[in-house]
């Protein structure tokens, strides 16, 4: 039987009115108040439940809504603040503008207009004109990829990525993956070096093997203590349940993971809640990936999933009530992660945390963690890692060492 609602419209008015009393008076506003999702959730979900909306709910408190001023940063007046900034000649490229220092129009960019590329053509300029990089388009690169085959280059992915990072984004960005570029430029994808992969009869053999000796074959298990043949069976095959399944073994009688739905993610969510775990992204891909995946899969983030389960949403290293982040958003981080890495720079943990800092703790508040978010963004961590401390190290004087990560 649902449980009943503890509140009523008297108790959500007076709680909205308590909430909002240093910051509003006779109807304005007289400050910048917390964001009211963040700081009490329950409230927020009352005021729904009671009134159909917070806007509703703030109304009948006699409360202005929004509950804090909109940002003055509208289309029209981020489109006059760039042809001005275009006027004076100033870089309007995206790492140009990446820069904090020379002021926030970035981020309101993004939000009003999706992508910093779009924002700039609203406002009449030809964005070729002030990016850094060379603009790319479907026939440049398959013309790109016939060039290297011509001159007799190496194709791989690996390789093209650190020859030539832009080709390799572009190529990924226009057709979706490396592979799918060249095969629509009619060049053959060659097996991958022995060296670099198992033998499907190696892998099949030794799955039969561990399966007799009574070795825990379930994904969350096997991924732990054979990771290289976990990951080259996915590899193979495309996920580990294949690989089971080829081996002779039916997977659903090593499988340990649970039917998740919806339902069942918000009933793991309550239970660990009541048992007093801690409730943070980070902390639950370490400690349940099963559930971290179903979180991710049923509600996209932690936050949306928490509030569904009616539980408070808590983050940060404090342990409290998490913190605005500005005009940051989950879509935004992603979009900007995906436009840089595009862009050749180095979203290495150290050098983010170090020159990105708005970005880096976006990416840690919405998504756990900070390489977590560079994977949600589709970028190979440790390839794009590793690529740059090459790049370090050949730029990097005789005598010199560079640290790696």
């Amino acid at each position: 039987m649902r449980r009943k609602s503890k509140w009523t419209e008297a108790g959500v008015i007076s709680a909205l009115r308590s909430f909002y009393g240093g910051f509003v008076s006779g109807g304005r506003r007289r400050g910048k108040p917390p964001s009211l999702e963040i700081a009490n959730p329950p409230l927020i979900g009352g005021a729904r439940r009671v009134f159909g909306s917070l806007k509703a709910a703030m109304e009948a408190a006699g409360l202005p809504y929004p509950p804090q001023a909109p940002s003055p940063w509208t289309k029209e007046a981020i489109v006059e603040a760039l042809r001005r900034m275009h006027a004076q000649g100033k870089d309007l490229s995206l790492r140009g503008v990446t820069d904090r220092s020379n002021g926030s129009l970035l981020g309101p960019a993004l939000h009003r207009f999706g992508s910093w590329r779009a924002a700039v053509e609203a406002a009449g300029i030809d964005y070729a004109s002030v990016a850094r990089v060379k603009e790319w388009h479907a026939e440049d690169v398959l013309e790109g990829l016939r060039d290297r085959h011509r001159k007799g280059l190496e194709l791989g992915g690996g390789t093209l990525q650190h020859e030539d990072l832009r080709l390799w984004a572009a190529a990924k960005r226009h057709f979706g993956s490396y592979e799918k570029a060249r095969k629509a430029a009619g060049l053959p994808i060659e097996p991958a070096a022995p060296e670099w992969s198992w033998a499907a009869s190696q892998f099949r053999k030794t799955i039969k093997q561990l399966h007799r000796e009574g070795v825990d074959l379930a994904s969350a298990s096997i991924r732990k203590t054979h990771k290289d043949l976990f990951y080259a069976a996915r590899s193979r095959l495309g996920s580990w349940e294949r690989a089971v399944e080829s081996a002779g073994v039916r997977y659903d009688t090593v499988r340990r993971a649970r039917e998740w739905s919806e339902q069942a993610v918000i009933d793991r969510l309550r239970e660990l809640h009541k048992s007093g775990a801690e409730l943070r992204a980070g902390s639950i891909q370490k400690s349940d990936v099963p559930l971290g995946g179903a979180v991710q899969r049923y509600f996209g983030t932690l936050r949306k999933a928490m509030a569904a389960a009616g539980l408070p949403y808590v983050d940060g290293r404090s342990g409290g009530p998490s913190r605005p982040i500005g005009h940051w958003t989950e879509s935004l981080v992603l979009s900007s992660l995906r436009e840089l890495h595009a862009e050749g720079a180095d979203l290495r943990f150290r050098s983010v945390q170090t020159k990105r800092q708005p970005l880096f703790f976006a990416a840690k508040h919405f998504f756990g963690s900070y390489t977590r978010a560079v994977s949600e963004a589709g970028i190979n961590y440790w390839e794009m890692s590793q690529l740059h401390l090459r790049r370090r190290r050949e730029q990097a004087p005789p005598s010199t060492a560079v640290e790696e990560e």
